[in-house]
């Protein structure tokens, strides 16, 4: 092919297919790019969950701002969680939080269903700063304690 030569019929098709392309992939980007834009100030909050020292598995924390959208987590084995605001967003909006805790019961143990365990029904008040927070729960004991 010499210099200078239009390319053809084909190069114009295919610009005509690639422009809108790259053009919708660039608004993709920036809107993608942009959604934690709209978020409140959001503190990444992790943590432990014991009874009696013992870590809780399987239960879901969910912390209530006074205004707004709540985070939740669920624990692991080893009763570790971490709190998600959005599914693309980590932590939870930084100021005073109502923390409860919840934890599904298998449908043939009636009597779990009618009254969860009293542990579960233990809530917190507890404050979430921009900084990381460690937030652990002693589920047998009055108050959270807050660590590095």
């Amino acid at each position: 092919m010499a210099l200078g030569k239009p390319l053809g019929r084909n190069c114009d098709q295919t610009s005509l297919f690639l422009t809108p392309l790259l053009i919708g992939l660039s608004l993709i980007g920036t809107a993608c790019s942009s959604r934690t834009a709209n978020y409140p100030a959001l503190g990444p909050v992790i943590g432990t969950i014991t009874l009696d020292g013992k870590p809780l598995a399987d239960v879901t924390v969910m912390f209530q701002p006074e205004n707004g959208r709540a985070s939740t987590g669920k624990t692991n084995a080893e009763g570790k969680y971490e709190l998600v605001f959005t599914e693309v967003a980590k932590g939870a909006k930084v100021g005073p939080h109502h923390v409860t805790f919840s934890q599904e019961i298998a449908e043939d143990d009636i009597r779990a269903t009618m009254r969860p365990p009293r542990h579960l029904s233990r809530s917190f008040d507890v404050e979430v700063t921009a900084d990381p927070n460690v937030l652990d729960f002693e589920l047998g004991q009055e108050k959270a304690a807050k660590t590095k």
